[in-house]
Protein backbone atom coordinates (compact mmCIF):
# COMPACT_ATOMS: atom_id res chain seq x y z
CA UNK A 1 0.00 0.00 0.00
CA UNK A 2 2.63 2.07 1.23
CA UNK A 3 4.55 1.90 -2.47
CA UNK A 4 2.49 4.56 -3.33
CA UNK A 5 4.38 7.14 -1.32
CA UNK A 6 7.34 5.35 -1.49
CA UNK A 7 8.02 4.80 -5.52
CA UNK A 8 5.47 6.70 -7.27
CA UNK A 9 5.37 5.83 -11.13
CA UNK A 10 6.16 7.83 -13.63
CA UNK A 11 3.37 5.98 -15.75
CA UNK A 12 0.48 5.36 -14.74
CA UNK A 13 -2.03 2.84 -16.99
CA UNK A 14 -4.60 2.41 -14.39
CA UNK A 15 -6.13 5.45 -11.99
CA UNK A 16 -5.72 4.59 -7.73
CA UNK A 17 -9.20 5.17 -6.39
CA UNK A 18 -10.04 2.68 -3.78
CA UNK A 19 -9.03 3.04 -0.25
CA UNK A 20 -6.72 0.43 -0.54
CA UNK A 21 -4.89 -0.03 -3.90
CA UNK A 22 -2.96 -2.69 -5.33
CA UNK A 23 0.61 -1.41 -4.77
CA UNK A 24 2.45 0.34 -7.46
CA UNK A 25 5.76 -0.41 -9.05
CA UNK A 26 8.77 1.24 -11.57
CA UNK A 27 9.81 4.33 -11.97
CA UNK A 28 12.08 5.87 -14.58
CA UNK A 29 12.54 9.45 -13.43
CA UNK A 30 15.29 11.13 -13.29
CA UNK A 31 17.45 10.23 -9.87
CA UNK A 32 18.55 14.07 -9.56
CA UNK A 33 15.42 14.84 -10.34
CA UNK A 34 12.95 12.30 -8.06
CA UNK A 35 15.00 11.65 -4.96
CA UNK A 36 13.16 8.47 -3.38
CA UNK A 37 11.95 11.47 -0.24
CA UNK A 38 9.60 12.89 -2.61
CA UNK A 39 6.46 11.71 -0.79
CA UNK A 40 3.44 13.93 0.08
CA UNK A 41 4.92 16.49 -2.25
CA UNK A 42 1.80 17.09 -5.37
CA UNK A 43 4.28 18.97 -7.07
CA UNK A 44 6.87 16.67 -7.53
CA UNK A 45 5.12 13.40 -8.59
CA UNK A 46 3.51 11.78 -11.36
CA UNK A 47 6.10 12.16 -14.48
CA UNK A 48 3.39 11.80 -17.41
CA UNK A 49 0.21 13.78 -17.60
CA UNK A 50 -2.09 14.29 -20.71
CA UNK A 51 -0.35 16.45 -22.78
CA UNK A 52 -1.63 20.45 -22.88
CA UNK A 53 1.21 21.18 -24.91
CA UNK A 54 0.96 19.06 -28.11
CA UNK A 55 2.92 20.74 -29.95
CA UNK A 56 5.64 20.62 -27.65
CA UNK A 57 8.96 18.80 -28.63
CA UNK A 58 10.76 17.61 -25.68
CA UNK A 59 13.88 16.88 -26.96
CA UNK A 60 14.75 19.69 -28.99
CA UNK A 61 17.92 21.16 -28.52
CA UNK A 62 19.17 24.90 -29.04
CA UNK A 63 21.52 25.87 -30.97
CA UNK A 64 24.84 27.06 -29.34
CA UNK A 65 24.75 30.64 -30.22
CA UNK A 66 20.86 30.34 -28.36
CA UNK A 67 22.63 28.59 -25.36
CA UNK A 68 25.13 31.32 -24.55
CA UNK A 69 22.82 34.24 -24.76
CA UNK A 70 21.11 35.23 -21.45
CA UNK A 71 17.11 36.49 -22.15
CA UNK A 72 17.43 39.89 -22.01
CA UNK A 73 14.13 39.76 -20.03
CA UNK A 74 16.51 37.48 -17.20
CA UNK A 75 19.21 39.62 -17.48
CA UNK A 76 18.47 41.80 -14.02
CA UNK A 77 17.87 38.35 -12.35
CA UNK A 78 21.14 36.93 -13.36
CA UNK A 79 22.67 40.33 -12.71
CA UNK A 80 21.03 39.77 -9.10
CA UNK A 81 21.31 36.79 -8.78
CA UNK A 82 25.60 36.85 -9.17
CA UNK A 83 25.65 40.20 -6.92
CA UNK A 84 24.33 37.56 -4.45
CA UNK A 85 26.28 35.04 -4.82
CA UNK A 86 29.60 36.97 -4.52
CA UNK A 87 28.35 38.54 -1.33
CA UNK A 88 27.17 34.98 -0.09
CA UNK A 89 30.19 33.07 -1.26
CA UNK A 90 32.34 35.98 1.06
CA UNK A 91 30.00 35.87 3.86
CA UNK A 92 27.83 33.06 4.77
CA UNK A 93 30.38 29.55 5.23
CA UNK A 94 27.57 27.16 5.43
CA UNK A 95 26.61 28.35 1.11
CA UNK A 96 26.88 25.72 -1.34
CA UNK A 97 28.46 27.98 -3.78
CA UNK A 98 30.99 29.27 -1.11
CA UNK A 99 34.38 27.48 -2.26
CA UNK A 100 33.89 29.37 -5.76
CA UNK A 101 34.82 33.02 -6.56
CA UNK A 102 32.29 34.01 -9.30
CA UNK A 103 29.04 33.24 -10.66
CA UNK A 104 28.78 30.39 -13.20
CA UNK A 105 27.99 32.60 -16.16
CA UNK A 106 27.91 29.74 -18.54
CA UNK A 107 25.61 28.04 -16.78
CA UNK A 108 23.12 30.91 -15.95
CA UNK A 109 23.24 31.38 -19.86
CA UNK A 110 22.56 28.08 -20.45
CA UNK A 111 19.28 27.65 -17.94
CA UNK A 112 18.17 31.72 -19.13
CA UNK A 113 18.56 31.67 -22.53
CA UNK A 114 15.75 32.34 -24.99
CA UNK A 115 15.94 28.95 -26.73
CA UNK A 116 15.03 27.51 -23.51
CA UNK A 117 12.41 30.18 -22.66
CA UNK A 118 9.76 27.99 -23.99
CA UNK A 119 10.88 24.37 -23.59
CA UNK A 120 10.69 25.31 -19.70
CA UNK A 121 7.88 27.36 -19.05
CA UNK A 122 5.94 24.70 -21.31
CA UNK A 123 7.48 21.95 -18.64
CA UNK A 124 6.76 23.66 -16.02
CA UNK A 125 3.12 23.56 -16.55
CA UNK A 126 2.93 20.79 -18.30
CA UNK A 127 4.45 19.27 -15.16
CA UNK A 128 4.72 21.05 -12.11
CA UNK A 129 1.06 22.65 -12.53
CA UNK A 130 -0.85 19.59 -12.69
CA UNK A 131 0.19 18.90 -9.10
CA UNK A 132 0.62 22.51 -8.17
CA UNK A 133 -2.12 24.89 -9.67
CA UNK A 134 -0.51 27.81 -7.90
CA UNK A 135 0.18 30.32 -10.74
CA UNK A 136 -2.59 31.85 -13.11
CA UNK A 137 -1.35 30.24 -16.61
CA UNK A 138 -3.21 32.39 -18.52
CA UNK A 139 -1.78 35.90 -16.92
CA UNK A 140 1.79 34.40 -16.66
CA UNK A 141 4.21 35.82 -19.33
CA UNK A 142 7.74 35.49 -18.89
CA UNK A 143 8.14 39.23 -20.57
CA UNK A 144 6.15 40.98 -18.34
CA UNK A 145 5.96 38.86 -15.00
CA UNK A 146 7.95 39.50 -11.77
CA UNK A 147 11.31 38.53 -12.55
CA UNK A 148 11.48 36.04 -9.47
CA UNK A 149 8.58 34.21 -10.32
CA UNK A 150 9.79 33.76 -14.18
CA UNK A 151 13.19 32.46 -11.99
CA UNK A 152 10.85 30.07 -10.23
CA UNK A 153 9.20 28.85 -13.25
CA UNK A 154 12.70 28.70 -14.98
CA UNK A 155 13.88 26.37 -13.04
CA UNK A 156 10.78 24.37 -11.41
CA UNK A 157 10.68 23.66 -15.20
CA UNK A 158 14.46 22.02 -15.49
CA UNK A 159 12.99 19.42 -12.67
CA UNK A 160 10.87 18.12 -15.78
CA UNK A 161 13.14 18.66 -18.69
CA UNK A 162 15.01 16.09 -20.85
CA UNK A 163 18.10 16.05 -19.45
CA UNK A 164 21.13 17.80 -20.63
CA UNK A 165 24.60 18.96 -19.27
CA UNK A 166 23.05 22.02 -18.09
CA UNK A 167 19.73 20.69 -16.45
CA UNK A 168 21.55 17.96 -14.83
CA UNK A 169 23.99 20.63 -13.28
CA UNK A 170 21.17 22.41 -12.01
CA UNK A 171 19.11 19.33 -10.55
CA UNK A 172 22.48 18.10 -9.18
CA UNK A 173 22.80 17.81 -5.49
CA UNK A 174 25.47 20.38 -4.33
CA UNK A 175 24.69 22.73 -7.18
CA UNK A 176 24.65 25.99 -5.48
CA UNK A 177 21.72 27.46 -7.85
CA UNK A 178 18.73 26.54 -5.91
CA UNK A 179 19.79 27.74 -2.22
CA UNK A 180 21.18 30.81 -4.58
CA UNK A 181 17.80 30.95 -6.40
CA UNK A 182 15.87 30.40 -2.87
CA UNK A 183 17.86 32.80 -1.08
CA UNK A 184 17.43 35.74 -3.72
CA UNK A 185 13.48 35.18 -3.72
CA UNK A 186 13.09 34.93 -0.05
CA UNK A 187 15.03 38.44 0.18
CA UNK A 188 12.76 39.73 -2.53
CA UNK A 189 9.48 38.77 -0.63
CA UNK A 190 10.40 40.31 2.61
CA UNK A 191 11.23 43.55 0.51
CA UNK A 192 7.78 43.42 -0.91
CA UNK A 193 6.13 43.01 1.97
CA UNK A 194 7.93 45.68 4.55
CA UNK A 195 7.49 47.79 1.50
CA UNK A 196 3.68 47.15 0.97
CA UNK A 197 3.47 47.74 5.10
CA UNK A 198 4.60 51.12 4.52
CA UNK A 199 2.60 51.96 1.88
CA UNK A 200 -0.41 50.50 3.72
CA UNK A 201 0.42 52.99 6.83
CA UNK A 202 0.50 55.45 4.60
CA UNK A 203 -2.67 55.47 2.80
CA UNK A 204 -4.57 54.50 6.44
CA UNK A 205 -2.78 58.31 7.92
CA UNK A 206 -3.64 59.70 4.75
CA UNK A 207 -7.34 57.84 4.83
CA UNK A 208 -7.13 56.63 1.66
CA UNK A 209 -8.67 53.31 2.03
CA UNK A 210 -8.16 49.54 1.14
CA UNK A 211 -5.44 48.11 0.11
CA UNK A 212 -6.20 47.35 -3.44
CA UNK A 213 -8.23 50.65 -3.87
CA UNK A 214 -9.80 50.35 -7.67
CA UNK A 215 -7.11 47.73 -8.76
CA UNK A 216 -4.14 46.06 -8.30
CA UNK A 217 -0.76 48.14 -8.30
CA UNK A 218 2.43 46.91 -10.26
CA UNK A 219 4.03 46.56 -6.48
CA UNK A 220 1.54 44.25 -5.23
CA UNK A 221 1.36 42.43 -7.83
CA UNK A 222 5.34 41.96 -7.38
CA UNK A 223 5.00 40.61 -4.01
CA UNK A 224 2.45 38.02 -4.60
CA UNK A 225 3.96 36.78 -7.67
CA UNK A 226 7.15 36.45 -5.09
CA UNK A 227 5.02 34.87 -2.75
CA UNK A 228 4.37 32.42 -5.16
CA UNK A 229 7.88 32.20 -6.38
CA UNK A 230 9.06 31.35 -3.12
CA UNK A 231 6.60 28.47 -2.68
CA UNK A 232 8.37 26.69 -5.48
CA UNK A 233 11.50 27.31 -5.04
CA UNK A 234 11.23 26.42 -1.84
CA UNK A 235 9.25 23.70 -2.37
CA UNK A 236 11.46 22.48 -4.95
CA UNK A 237 14.32 22.78 -3.09
CA UNK A 238 13.11 20.79 0.26
CA UNK A 239 13.00 17.75 -2.53
CA UNK A 240 16.92 18.11 -2.99
CA UNK A 241 17.36 15.68 -0.73
CA UNK A 242 20.17 17.84 1.09
CA UNK A 243 19.64 17.72 5.05
CA UNK A 244 21.23 21.25 5.26
CA UNK A 245 18.43 22.56 3.12
CA UNK A 246 15.69 20.87 5.33
CA UNK A 247 16.89 22.44 8.25
CA UNK A 248 17.10 25.69 7.04
CA UNK A 249 13.67 25.08 5.69
CA UNK A 250 12.30 23.96 9.26
CA UNK A 251 14.58 26.98 10.99
CA UNK A 252 13.88 29.60 8.62
CA UNK A 253 12.01 29.23 5.32
CA UNK A 254 8.61 27.82 6.61
CA UNK A 255 8.19 30.02 9.33
CA UNK A 256 9.09 32.85 6.92
CA UNK A 257 6.40 31.77 4.84
CA UNK A 258 3.61 31.53 7.43
CA UNK A 259 4.72 34.87 8.57
CA UNK A 260 4.20 36.69 5.46
CA UNK A 261 0.57 35.11 4.87
CA UNK A 262 -0.70 36.00 8.53
CA UNK A 263 1.08 39.73 7.79
CA UNK A 264 -0.82 40.14 4.11
CA UNK A 265 -3.40 38.91 5.90
CA UNK A 266 -3.80 35.98 3.40
CA UNK A 267 -5.30 33.51 6.24
CA UNK A 268 -8.80 35.17 5.57
CA UNK A 269 -8.45 35.82 1.43
CA UNK A 270 -11.97 36.08 0.32
CA UNK A 271 -13.50 36.80 -3.17
CA UNK A 272 -14.44 40.31 -2.38
CA UNK A 273 -17.11 40.91 -5.47
CA UNK A 274 -20.86 41.40 -4.37
CA UNK A 275 -22.38 39.91 -7.62
CA UNK A 276 -26.06 40.61 -7.82
CA UNK A 277 -27.88 37.55 -10.00
CA UNK A 278 -27.84 38.30 -13.72
CA UNK A 279 -24.75 40.26 -13.24
CA UNK A 280 -21.06 39.48 -14.74
CA UNK A 281 -18.15 38.52 -12.36
CA UNK A 282 -14.67 40.84 -13.25
CA UNK A 283 -12.45 38.16 -14.36
CA UNK A 284 -9.48 40.14 -13.89
CA UNK A 285 -10.63 41.14 -10.29
CA UNK A 286 -11.64 37.49 -9.28
CA UNK A 287 -7.94 36.54 -10.42
CA UNK A 288 -6.57 38.79 -8.02
CA UNK A 289 -8.60 37.61 -5.07
CA UNK A 290 -8.27 34.04 -6.12
CA UNK A 291 -4.17 34.45 -6.33
CA UNK A 292 -4.72 35.54 -3.07
CA UNK A 293 -6.91 32.70 -1.74
CA UNK A 294 -4.73 30.16 -3.78
CA UNK A 295 -1.15 31.31 -1.85
CA UNK A 296 -2.93 30.93 1.71
CA UNK A 297 -3.72 27.58 0.97
CA UNK A 298 -0.67 26.68 -0.74
CA UNK A 299 1.48 28.40 2.29
CA UNK A 300 -0.33 26.43 4.80
CA UNK A 301 -0.71 22.92 2.88
CA UNK A 302 3.27 22.95 2.70
CA UNK A 303 3.96 24.12 6.01
CA UNK A 304 1.82 20.68 7.26
CA UNK A 305 3.28 18.24 4.30
CA UNK A 306 7.12 19.44 5.09
CA UNK A 307 6.00 19.34 9.18
CA UNK A 308 5.02 15.44 8.72
CA UNK A 309 8.05 14.44 6.53
CA UNK A 310 10.50 15.53 8.79
CA UNK A 311 8.00 15.35 12.26
CA UNK A 312 7.94 18.87 12.79
CA UNK A 313 5.30 20.34 14.39
CA UNK A 314 3.12 22.58 11.67
CA UNK A 315 3.28 26.11 12.58
CA UNK A 316 0.42 27.00 10.79
CA UNK A 317 -3.28 26.04 12.09
CA UNK A 318 -6.63 24.89 11.02
CA UNK A 319 -8.29 27.23 13.30
CA UNK A 320 -6.87 30.58 11.43
CA UNK A 321 -7.14 29.28 7.74
CA UNK A 322 -10.75 31.36 7.53
CA UNK A 323 -10.01 31.74 3.90
CA UNK A 324 -12.00 30.63 1.07
CA UNK A 325 -10.89 26.93 -0.55
CA UNK A 326 -9.44 27.61 -3.92
CA UNK A 327 -12.04 28.25 -6.40
CA UNK A 328 -12.42 25.26 -9.22
CA UNK A 329 -10.02 24.27 -11.90
CA UNK A 330 -12.37 25.14 -14.76
CA UNK A 331 -12.17 29.02 -13.85
CA UNK A 332 -8.65 29.36 -12.61
CA UNK A 333 -7.55 27.31 -16.18
CA UNK A 334 -9.75 29.90 -18.08
CA UNK A 335 -7.85 31.81 -20.76
CA UNK A 336 -10.05 35.01 -20.77
CA UNK A 337 -12.96 36.25 -19.57
CA UNK A 338 -15.35 34.67 -22.45
CA UNK A 339 -14.21 31.11 -20.97
CA UNK A 340 -14.69 32.24 -17.45
CA UNK A 341 -18.09 32.55 -17.99
CA UNK A 342 -18.84 30.20 -20.06
CA UNK A 343 -17.36 27.88 -16.90
CA UNK A 344 -18.80 29.94 -14.09
CA UNK A 345 -22.46 28.61 -16.22
CA UNK A 346 -21.82 25.35 -16.72
CA UNK A 347 -20.91 24.39 -13.17
CA UNK A 348 -23.82 26.87 -11.33
CA UNK A 349 -23.68 30.48 -11.03
CA UNK A 350 -22.59 31.01 -7.68
CA UNK A 351 -19.39 28.68 -8.27
CA UNK A 352 -17.18 31.17 -8.31
CA UNK A 353 -16.74 31.82 -4.97
CA UNK A 354 -16.89 29.16 -2.22
CA UNK A 355 -19.02 28.25 0.01
CA UNK A 356 -16.86 27.72 2.89
CA UNK A 357 -13.24 27.82 4.43
CA UNK A 358 -11.17 24.44 5.44
CA UNK A 359 -12.03 25.30 8.82
CA UNK A 360 -15.48 25.00 8.15
CA UNK A 361 -15.18 22.10 6.41
CA UNK A 362 -13.03 21.12 9.51
CA UNK A 363 -15.52 21.24 12.00
CA UNK A 364 -18.15 19.56 9.94
CA UNK A 365 -16.04 16.71 9.90
CA UNK A 366 -15.14 16.11 13.36
CA UNK A 367 -18.88 17.20 14.86
CA UNK A 368 -21.23 14.97 16.80
CA UNK A 369 -24.15 15.62 14.21
CA UNK A 370 -23.33 14.52 10.55
CA UNK A 371 -26.19 15.56 7.50
CA UNK A 372 -24.06 13.86 5.23
CA UNK A 373 -22.91 14.93 1.20
CA UNK A 374 -25.51 16.95 0.87
CA UNK A 375 -25.45 18.75 4.16
CA UNK A 376 -21.88 19.47 3.98
CA UNK A 377 -20.80 23.27 4.09
CA UNK A 378 -19.08 23.17 0.84
CA UNK A 379 -20.49 22.87 -2.46
CA UNK A 380 -19.00 20.63 -5.80
CA UNK A 381 -16.12 19.74 -4.10
CA UNK A 382 -12.79 19.24 -6.19
CA UNK A 383 -10.22 16.60 -6.06
CA UNK A 384 -8.10 19.47 -4.57
CA UNK A 385 -10.61 20.09 -2.06
CA UNK A 386 -10.19 16.62 -0.69
CA UNK A 387 -6.64 17.06 -0.65
CA UNK A 388 -6.49 19.81 1.55
CA UNK A 389 -9.37 18.36 3.53
CA UNK A 390 -7.49 14.97 4.44
CA UNK A 391 -4.08 16.80 5.09
CA UNK A 392 -6.15 18.18 7.57
CA UNK A 393 -7.00 15.56 9.11
CA UNK A 394 -3.80 14.49 9.49
CA UNK A 395 -2.90 18.25 10.76
CA UNK A 396 -5.12 17.18 13.71
CA UNK A 397 -3.86 13.49 14.59
CA UNK A 398 0.02 15.27 14.51
CA UNK A 399 -1.10 18.07 17.13
CA UNK A 400 -3.32 15.40 19.24
CA UNK A 401 -0.14 13.33 19.94
CA UNK A 402 2.13 15.83 20.26
CA UNK A 403 0.14 17.14 22.98
CA UNK A 404 -0.58 13.73 24.26
CA UNK A 405 -4.53 13.81 23.66
CA UNK A 406 -4.82 11.37 20.86
CA UNK A 407 -6.63 8.31 22.42
CA UNK A 408 -9.38 10.38 23.54
CA UNK A 409 -9.73 11.88 20.31
CA UNK A 410 -9.47 8.95 17.63
CA UNK A 411 -13.12 8.89 18.05
CA UNK A 412 -13.77 11.57 16.63
CA UNK A 413 -10.76 11.13 14.14
CA UNK A 414 -12.09 8.11 12.98
CA UNK A 415 -15.49 9.79 12.30
CA UNK A 416 -13.49 12.68 9.93
CA UNK A 417 -12.12 9.96 8.18
CA UNK A 418 -15.30 8.24 7.56
CA UNK A 419 -17.32 11.29 6.74
CA UNK A 420 -14.15 12.51 4.64
CA UNK A 421 -14.30 8.72 2.99
CA UNK A 422 -18.16 9.28 2.65
CA UNK A 423 -17.55 12.73 0.20
CA UNK A 424 -14.56 11.53 -1.82
CA UNK A 425 -16.82 8.50 -3.10
CA UNK A 426 -19.58 10.80 -3.94
CA UNK A 427 -16.68 13.08 -5.85
CA UNK A 428 -15.18 10.16 -7.90
CA UNK A 429 -18.19 8.37 -8.79
CA UNK A 430 -19.01 11.76 -10.62
CA UNK A 431 -15.47 11.76 -12.62
CA UNK A 432 -14.03 9.42 -15.02
CA UNK A 433 -10.91 7.17 -15.41
CA UNK A 434 -8.98 9.40 -17.20
CA UNK A 435 -10.07 12.42 -15.30
CA UNK A 436 -8.59 11.42 -12.21
CA UNK A 437 -5.93 9.65 -13.65
CA UNK A 438 -4.57 12.99 -14.72
CA UNK A 439 -5.39 15.09 -11.80
CA UNK A 440 -1.82 14.79 -10.23
CA UNK A 441 -1.20 13.91 -6.65
CA UNK A 442 -4.87 14.51 -5.94
CA UNK A 443 -5.84 11.11 -7.19
CA UNK A 444 -3.98 9.82 -4.24
CA UNK A 445 -5.89 11.49 -1.18
CA UNK A 446 -7.94 7.81 -1.28
CA UNK A 447 -4.15 6.68 -0.27
CA UNK A 448 -3.70 9.18 2.26
CA UNK A 449 -7.08 8.65 4.26
CA UNK A 450 -5.49 5.03 4.97
CA UNK A 451 -2.50 6.71 5.53
CA UNK A 452 -4.29 8.46 8.21
CA UNK A 453 -6.29 5.44 10.04
CA UNK A 454 -3.20 3.11 9.82
CA UNK A 455 -1.41 6.08 11.65
CA UNK A 456 -4.32 5.62 14.48
CA UNK A 457 -4.91 1.85 14.64
CA UNK A 458 -1.16 1.93 15.13
CA UNK A 459 -1.09 4.72 18.02
CA UNK A 460 -3.99 2.42 19.17
CA UNK A 461 -2.12 -0.20 19.33
CA UNK A 462 1.15 1.27 21.13
CA UNK A 463 3.23 0.36 18.26
CA UNK A 464 3.97 3.86 18.03
CA UNK A 465 5.77 4.09 21.00
CA UNK A 466 8.54 1.67 19.27
CA UNK A 467 8.98 3.87 16.02
CA UNK A 468 12.36 5.73 15.67
CA UNK A 469 9.96 8.26 13.59
CA UNK A 470 8.08 9.45 16.77
CA UNK A 471 11.00 8.96 18.92
CA UNK A 472 11.85 12.79 18.56
CA UNK A 473 10.79 16.27 17.05
CA UNK A 474 12.57 16.95 13.88
CA UNK A 475 14.85 14.57 11.46
CA UNK A 476 17.34 15.07 9.37
CA UNK A 477 16.16 12.46 6.40
CA UNK A 478 13.07 11.07 5.51
CA UNK A 479 14.42 8.09 6.53
CA UNK A 480 12.16 7.60 9.63
CA UNK A 481 9.25 7.89 7.81
CA UNK A 482 10.05 5.19 5.40
CA UNK A 483 10.49 2.87 8.12
CA UNK A 484 7.10 3.73 9.82
CA UNK A 485 5.33 3.52 6.48
CA UNK A 486 6.90 0.11 5.51
CA UNK A 487 5.76 -1.27 9.01
CA UNK A 488 2.27 0.23 8.79
CA UNK A 489 2.68 -1.55 4.90
CA UNK A 490 3.63 -4.38 6.73
CA UNK A 491 0.53 -4.44 9.27
CA UNK A 492 -1.94 -4.13 7.01
CA UNK A 493 -0.33 -7.18 5.04
CA UNK A 494 -0.54 -9.20 7.70
CA UNK A 495 -3.66 -8.51 9.41
CA UNK A 496 -5.36 -8.80 5.47
CA UNK A 497 -3.11 -12.77 5.81
CA UNK A 498 -0.98 -11.56 2.97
Amino acid sequence: MAEAFLDEPSHDEIPIVELHPELSSGSDVDPYMAPTDMLFFPWALDQIPSDPFPDLTFHQQPNHSEAEEIDPALRPTVDALASLHTTLAATDPSYAGAGTTAFVEALAACIFSRANRDILVATYFRFTHLHLPLLHRPSFNPQTSTPAVVLAVFLCGALYAPPRDCILAVRRRGSSLFPLAEEYVFRRLEACIASHERRTIKRRNEAVGGILGGGESEEEKEMYETFQAALLVHGAQFLMNDPAARSAAWMARRPALVDAARRLGLTSARHTQHVVVGDRVDWGRWVRDETRIRIANWTFLADWQQGGVLHTPGLATIHELTADLPSLSELWEANNAAEFESAVRANGEGCWRRSASLRDCTDALVADAWSGVEGFPLKNISCLDHLLLVSAIHVMIGYSRLISLLPPCIPALHRAIDRWEELWHATTSRIDDEHLRTSGFFRHCGEYAWLARALLKHSAEGKDRESAYYQRIGHDTPKELHDLLRELKENDNMRDGH
